[in-house]
Order: structure tokens, then C-alpha cells, then sequence
């Protein structure tokens, strides 16, 4: 079974804490867990290191969750999904812009550990 690396962005220590517990409770292995505290960091992190999936924040200081799915997709390599786990509801223009920009989906908050094991289980291979 492969162990996965996961970026998790969030200006708040406090909910990166809380989306890492519910990635652990996921029934694979992660090598990695790596923490950004806004999009910025997260941006660098995706060009020097190998990470399978982010989960980031939308509302950050410096480079927001939008900009991050903005700039990953400029990239000239490939870049893991990034979704977001934000507290705006689906279907407001931020959300809907960040999915045409190249986010794999968000996660309303608060939200529960099945929540993130569905994009877990279905943007990571078996």
C-alpha cells in the first residue's frame, strides 16, 4: 500500500490540527504531513517538495486559497489537487471561480472526517 504526503494550508494552527487528525483517521498511511500557514507558503512548498493532495483554506493573509489554485495552475509542472476547506457555501463566486481555476473541489466548514476521506479516497490512487 503507497504512503501519501498531504500539504495542509491554514493560517490558523488550531485547524490545521484539526484537518491532520482527520486525515490520519484515514484508513492509508501517510509518509508526510506538511502545514503551510497561507497560500504563499503552500506555493513554495508544491515547487520543492512531493505532496498528493492539499488541503487548503480559502481566507488567508498574503496569498489566499483562490490565488493558490490560481498560481499552482501556472505552474510548469504538475501540481496535487488542492480543495479547499473553507466556510463559504457551494455555489458562491469565489468557490465556483476556484473550481474553474483548477481546485478538485472543497469542503464546507465545519466539516466531518468522512467529508475528507471522500476526496482522500477518490483524487489518490488505490
Amino acid at each position: 500500500m503507497a504512503a501519501y504526503s498531504v500539504l495542509i494550508v491554514d493560517d490558523s494552527s488550531l485547524m490545521r490540527k484539526i484537518v491532520e487528525k482527520s486525515v490520519r483517521s484515514w484508513n492509508r498511511p501517510f509518509e508526510r504531513i506538511l502545514h503551510a500557514e497561507d497560500g504563499q507558503q503552500a506555493l513554495d512548498v508544491i515547487q520543492q517538495e512531493t505532496a498528493d493532495i492539499v488541503f487548503s483554506d480559502m481566507n488567508m493573509p498574503q496569498m489566499t486559497g483562490l490565488d493558490l489554485v490560481q498560481a499552482a495552475a501556472k505552474l510548469p509542472r504538475p501540481v496535487p489537487p488542492i480543495v479547499l476547506v473553507t466556510t463559504e457555501a457551494p455555489g458562491e463566486p469565489r468557490i465556483d471561480l476556484a473550481l474553474k481555476s483548477g481546485a478538485a473541489g472543497h469542503v464546507k466548514k465545519p466539516f466531518t472526517d468522512p467529508q475528507l476521506h471522500q476526496y482522500l479516497s477518490s483524487l489518490l490512487p488505490a
